[in-house]
């Protein structure tokens, strides 16, 4: 067996863009991911438009399409929690998503996105800048309103 496999990762790291290739691999896929030029760097995204016209160019003969919606819509998981982009461009953007099947109509799209979390911790490494100073705060806030719901 030798599918086709056209892979958008979550973002940059190992555990998402090299893991999942190797294991693809091992398992006898031919995995297509886009080249490291076009991925995000940390809190950098992707340039979007690049990353969707690498893939509508590497979808056409795959069986499978596994696509991080995070990083197709916001350049990466980073920028989705701290994007300012309206509801409308979002939604505009995800509607590129019926290219593919005009593109390869047998293609099975397996998209992902994630839930954002609410880290218990004041570093802004991988949030937003505020979160050096309020982080632990806005987590326990969350936490309170979460059990007061319960």
């Amino acid at each position: 067996m030798n599918d086709k496999v056209v892979y958008v990762p979550l973002d940059e790291r190992q555990c998402n863009y090299v893991f999942p290739y190797e294991l693809g691999t091992y398992a006898g896929m031919e995995i297509r991911r886009p080249a490291e030029g076009i991925m995000s760097k940390i809190k950098q995204p992707c340039n979007i438009a690049s990353m969707w016209e690498w893939l509508y160019e590497n979808v056409k003969d795959c069986k499978y399409a596994v696509l991080s919606l995070d990083m197709l819509v916001y350049g990466c998981i980073l920028a989705s929690r701290h994007h300012h982009m309206p509801v409308g461009k979002c939604i505009s953007t995800l509607e590129r998503l019926k290219k593919l099947k005009e593109i390869n109509p047998n293609v099975e799209i397996h998209a992902f996105g994630l839930i954002m979390r609410v880290a218990n911790y004041d570093n802004d490494s991988e949030e937003p800048d505020y979160w050096k100073s309020y982080g632990t705060k806005i987590w326990k806030y969350s936490w309170l309103c979460d059990k007061k719901d319960r």
